[in-house]
């Protein structure tokens, strides 16, 4: 059943397209990569899914229900949440008020916290394993520890859709596998996501399909191996030019 559908949705500011005419759709429990080379439009795409941005034409719709131009809090609400490329956690709270902030901000919110807050945050805590960093302010803690936590944060707002935006960047491989192990964990309880990995560390390892942008655009969307050999994806993202089966070479823009 799909639970995200995107029907022609562009964004412009001013003269300039970030998204073109974006046709996607995801179903519940999906696990799917958003790829692309930097300025493809990926992170745009989900702040116009979670409502930071507001489409300049098309429909986002999720679980049927039209969602432009709702204010990300209502679109949490109903079922979306995300993590940041650079966390948006409260610097001078511990990691515990972190994801009661969360739990109060979600779906079911309430004016204030209660026993059962307390539990899930507790157990948020423990599922990215960082209970022993409940009393830790969010600032003192370590770059992977501040993913996971706005890792745990989003999952305290009780999503059905999670929008994961470069959670594995700079990881080194032992932290990567972490998070491929974290993201697995996340889907067994039924959540559906899609993830922003520009690296492809993370996303092949996880990811049911792709859906890879270039300059605003779709070029290709299936099954990773399908994706990654479709030559467009090459020169967009890979920095190769195609030249026939068996055949490629670094294009001029290649690092």
């Amino acid at each position: 059943m799909s639970l995200l559908t995107l029907h022609a949705v562009s964004k412009t500011f001013g003269d300039f397209t970030a998204l073109k005419d974006i046709n996607f759709v995801l179903d519940e429990g999906e696990v799917v990569g958003l790829v692309g080379p930097n300025g493809a439009g990926k992170s745009t795409l989900l702040n116009v899914i979670s409502g930071r941005l507001k489409p300049s034409y098309g429909e986002v719709r999720f679980d049927n229900v039209l969602i432009n131009g709702l204010k990300p809090q209502r679109i949490c609400r109903l079922g979306i949440s995300r993590t940041f490329q650079s966390s948006r956690l409260f610097a001078g709270m511990s990691a515990s008020d972190n994801i009661l902030a969360a739990r109060l901000f979600g779906k079911g919110c309430r004016p204030r916290i209660t026993g059962q807050d307390r539990d899930a945050a507790r157990r948020a805590l423990a599922f990215v394993g960082m209970t022993h960093k409940a009393d830790t302010p969010a600032g003192d803690l370590t770059l992977s520890e501040q993913r996971r936590l706005d890792l745990a944060r989003a999952l305290a707002t009780r999503p059905r859709l999670l929008l994961l935006d470069e959670i594995a960047a700079g990881f080194s491989p032992v932290l990567v596998k972490q998070a491929v192990s974290l993201v697995k964990k996340v889907r067994a309880r039924g959540v559906t996501i899609l993830i922003i990995d520009h690296f492809l560390n993370l996303s092949v390892r996880v990811s049911d399909r792709l859906l890879a942008l270039d300059h605003g655009e779709k070029v290709a969307a299936g099954p990773p191996a399908e994706v990654l050999r479709n030559p467009d994806v090459m020169r967009a993202y890979l920095g190769l030019r195609h030249e026939g089966p068996g055949h490629t070479s670094r294009g001029k823009h290649a690092g």
